[in-house]
C-alpha cells in the first residue's frame, strides 16, 4: 500500500454543513485513509491508497455533492508560471490585511456603544433620558439602527479577509462564531430529507400544469 497526501482548495462552502457534506462525501470513497476539510480556509487534506483512487476520483466526489476542488498542485504550477506577478500579490494582501485591522478598530468603536445602548436599560446602567420610556422608543431604535450599519459593513469585510487568510489573529476572532455555528447547524439525516421529500410531494400537482394560477 502506498500512501499519498494531498491537499485541495474548495470552492462553494458557506457553513459547517457544506465542510461536513465535502469530507463524508470523499470518506466514503475507497483508499481514502484519512481527511480533513478546513472551512475556514476552503481547503482539504487527503490521505489515500494510490493504487486505489486518484485525484481525479477525489475531484469527482467532491463535485458529485455539489462543490468544487482543485489539487493545490495545480494552483502552484499556475503561479509559477506567473512569477513575476507574485510579489505584487503579497504586497496587496499584506495591505489589506492593515487596512481590515483598522477597520476592526473601527468597528468595536461602534459596538461598545450600541452594546451599552441595547443592553443598558436590562443592566441597570445610566442612560440619556431620550433613550428611556415608551414615548422615547423610535429614537431608542433608530439610534441602534444608525450604530448597527458600520457594524454590519466592517463585519462583512472582516469575514472575506477571515476566508483568504489564515493566521492566530483571524483563528481566535473567528472561533466564537464557528462553534456557534457548529452548535446550531447540523447536515440533514436521512429521515429529515425523506420528510422534506413527502412534504413536497404534498403540495405538487399530481397533473401537470394545475399548479398555475
Amino acid at each position: 500500500m502506498i500512501l499519498q497526501k494531498e491537499q485541495f482548495d474548495i470552492t462553494g462552502m458557506t457553513c459547517s454543513a457544506c465542510s461536513t457534506r465535502v469530507e463524508k462525501s470523499v470518506a466514503k470513497l475507497p483508499g481514502i485513509k484519512e481527511v480533513s476539510v478546513n472551512l475556514l480556509k476552503n481547503s482539504m487534506v487527503t490521505s489515500y491508497d494510490e493504487s486505489v483512487l486518484d485525484t481525479a476520483g477525489i475531484v469527482q466526489a467532491v463535485e458529485k455533492a455539489g462543490y468544487g476542488a482543485i489539487p493545490k498542485a495545480s494552483a502552484q504550477n499556475k503561479s509559477r508560471t506567473t512569477t513575476p506577478a507574485a510579489k505584487p500579490e503579497v504586497s496587496t494582501a499584506q495591505a489589506e490585511y492593515k487596512q481590515m485591522k483598522q477597520r476592526l478598530l473601527l468597528s468595536a468603536l461602534f459596538t461598545i456603544p450600541l452594546f451599552y445602548i441595547s443592553m443598558g436599560h436590562m443592566m441597570g446602567w445610566p442612560l440619556p433620558s431620550s433613550l428611556l420610556g415608551m414615548e422615547n422608543a423610535i429614537s431608542f431604535a433608530f439610534t441602534q439602527f444608525l450604530l448597527l450599519i458600520p457594524v454590519v459593513g466592517i463585519t462583512y469585510e472582516f469575514n472575506r479577509l477571515v476566508g483568504r487568510h489564515d493566521n492566530a489573529l483571524t483563528r481566535v476572532l473567528s472561533a466564537p462564531g464557528m462553534w456557534l455555528q457548529n452548535f446550531t447547524v447540523n447536515e440533514p439525516d436521512d429521515s429529515m430529507l425523506e420528510v422534506a421529500i413527502e412534504a413536497l410531494k404534498l403540495v405538487l400537482p399530481e397533473e401537470k400544469g394545475k399548479d398555475r394560477w
